[in-house]
């Protein structure tokens, strides 16, 4: 019995692209630590950017007018390079040299992001991607239940969490232990499993698929019991506000979906009361306001500092060395704030580019008529991304890297040219395909 819960491959189709982008999503969510293996990467991630960036190799010489993607390309690598002169990174691999790790963890991201978008603006690609998104932050629940039961060593030595953890505790020493999941902080781990609310929106909104929020809800609560993330839930939250202004050609949120969908988050609240061990969400929501007015002061004292070096650095200072400029400023190593790191990380060129091309990706989305678009995903997830930088440096995480690196190249590529059938022998014109729709210009 046909369901609708995974899109449908046409006949005429390979189905390479799909599985490509599935698997791209999976490990966009389970995102293994290939130094475990002795392979000299931070992510499992940027190992797939490499195919990424070849299969674009392939694309820009079979099809017509590369100009402008090629131009893209120099261009971030140009502000690669600026950032690696200005910012005084030893050029050497090795020794745990972090800061031109970061460097060129972005270059790939940033080239391979290319080729990424081209993949998922096939035919269901975005659909492929989303559910690979979803089932991979199901996988990952799975790292919880492992240091829930004291083998996070185990999951160290083959790859499946950070080496080095930063573990807290609400309450007393005997309170409740936030876990960290496949990455280093509690918080970190909250924001990246929160990208499973673009990905459920997006199929929500297009294919009308209501399976994707079961599973957010899923992973969303299942994140919040074992880390006491808020950011992450509010991300969540916001996210979903936005998925109810996003509009496909002919599709509007009818109110019978409407009010399934706020029972069902009434349902997960009154859920949540009856959990066993509901103290800790009270310490974290309401039990904490110390804590909650020392960290909003601490923000603004390392937003102002940050701003500052900023200013002072305009193509960026390496990892090490901004975070121990701002902790001899500030007294605090991060400025729990994304769009700050980025700046001091990578430089203010490259702020700038960003931030516009969330805004335009918004923009975009929000147009319509549309079928099927890709923009619809893209503005989910900017919107997701903006409000998670907000709380937390994410800028280097690398779901956040690939995450930026798509939206960018949505909007200063040109790679939408390079969709569909090429140039030579044989070629036909190819009708639109849902996912590869003619986007204007941003």
């Amino acid at each position: 019995m046909a369901t609708r819960s995974m899109p449908k491959l046409a006949a005429v189709e390979q189905p390479s692209y799909q599985w490509a982008a599935f698997a791209l999503g999976f490990f966009l969510q389970f995102n293994l630590v290939p130094t475990a293996w002795h392979i000299p990467i931070t992510r499992f991630t940027q190992l797939l950017m490499l195919p990424c960036i070849a299969f674009l190799v392939h694309r820009l010489a079979s099809r017509p007018n590369p100009l402008p993607t090629l131009l893209y390309c120099a261009g971030m690598l140009l502000l690669v390079v600026l950032h690696l002169a200005f910012s005084g990174t030893p050029l050497a691999f090795g020794g745990g040299n972090i800061d031109l790790a970061a460097s060129v963890g972005y270059a790939l991201y940033l080239l391979g992001g290319v080729g990424l978008y081209i993949m998922l603006a096939q035919r269901s690609g975005t659909s492929w991607f989303c559910w690979g998104i979803l089932i991979g932050g199901l996988f990952s629940l799975l790292v919880f239940v492992m240091e829930a039961n004291g083998l996070t060593g185990l999951a160290k030595a083959i790859g499946l969490t950070q080496p080095t953890q930063s573990l807290q505790k609400i309450g007393s020493d005997d309170g409740f232990t936030r876990l960290t999941g496949m990455w280093g902080h509690a918080n970190e781990v909250g924001h990246v499993l929160a990208i499973a609310a673009p990905a459920a929106g997006y199929l929500y909104v297009s294919r009308r698929e209501r399976m994707p929020l079961v599973l957010l809800g899923l992973i969303t609560m299942a994140c919040f019991f074992f880390t006491a993330n808020r950011g992450g839930v509010i991300a969540v939250i916001v996210t979903g506000l936005a998925m109810l202004v996003a509009r496909k050609e002919r599709v509007d949120i009818k109110r019978k979906s409407f009010l399934f969908t706020m029972l069902g988050v009434v349902g997960v609240c009154y859920a949540l009361y009856f959990l066993p061990s509901p103290d800790f969400i009270y310490a974290r929501f309401a039990g904490d306001s110390g804590a909650i007015n020392s960290n909003a002061s601490g923000r603004l004292v390392t937003t102002r500092l940050g701003i500052d070096i900023a200013l002072h650095h305009p193509f960026g200072m390496g990892v090490t060395d901004w975070r121990a400029a701002l902790e001899r400023g500030s007294g605090f190593q991060t400025p729990h704030n994304g769009f700050i790191s980025m700046t001091n990380g990578m430089g203010i060129p490259f702020l700038l580019m960003c931030v516009w091309a969330l805004i335009a990706v918004t923009l975009a989305g929000l147009r319509q008529p549309r079928k099927l678009s890709l923009d619809i995903f893209l503005m989910l997830a900017a919107v997701q991304m903006a409000v998670s930088f907000m709380f937390e440096e994410l800028s280097y995480v690398d779901s956040f890297m690939m995450i930026s690196a798509l939206i960018m190249a949505r909007v200063y590529s040109g790679a939408v040219n390079l969709v569909g059938r090429g140039r030579g022998r044989g070629a036909v014109p190819m009708r639109r395909k849902p996912d590869a729709q003619a986007q204007p210009a941003l």
